[in-house]
């Protein structure tokens, strides 16, 4: 029996598999107040769960008339543009804001808390390696222990610090 390279590869006429798309469905979402942490000042501006519109058109159009890619800075709004929009336009309450950016604020503080984390990780499984090889060196790992502790706690201090109002 002889099998050839392009049959092994799935290569071979019978095997090849082709993926086309004719529509594209472009779903419009309605805006709401959101909770993402790297919105730095005020409430952050979010999507709905469920879309309002839906519209299919072929992908041809959609290629020859969409509007050039956005860049990042374009796609961010000032916390005064969306403090009017949520407001003003969307009828959302002042109280609910001001939660919305306490929120964002504290789920930055968690995510710098787990960075700070994640930095001590290796320096944690250090101590453990060598605190199980050596009596003679437990009290003066639990020392190095201890002020390693200590100026990770003065760190995420400082970091919390900054993140208040």
């Amino acid at each position: 029996m002889s099998t050839t390279l392009s049959s092994i590869n799935g290569n071979s006429p019978k095997h090849r598999r082709k993926v086309s798309f004719t529509n594209l469905e472009i779903r419009t979402y309605a805006n709401t107040l959101g909770d993402h942490p790297d919105c730095k000042f005020g409430p952050p501006i979010s999507i709905d769960w469920e879309h309002i519109k839906a519209d299919k058109i072929p992908l041809e159009e959609y290629e020859a008339e969409r509007s050039p890619r956005r860049s990042r800075r374009q796609l961010q709004l000032p916390s005064y543009v969306r403090k009017r929009l949520l407001r003003e336009q969307w009828g959302i309450p002042a109280e609910d804001l001001v939660e919305a950016a306490k929120e964002a604020r504290r789920i930055q503080k968690l995510r710098q808390q787990s960075n700070l984390l994640a930095f001590l990780g290796p320096f944690e499984e250090w101590l453990e390696i060598l605190t199980g090889h050596s009596r003679n060196l437990t009290s003066q790992m639990i020392i190095l222990w201890n002020i390693a502790m200590s100026a990770f706690n003065f760190v995420l201090n400082m970091n919390l610090k900054k993140t208040e109002p």
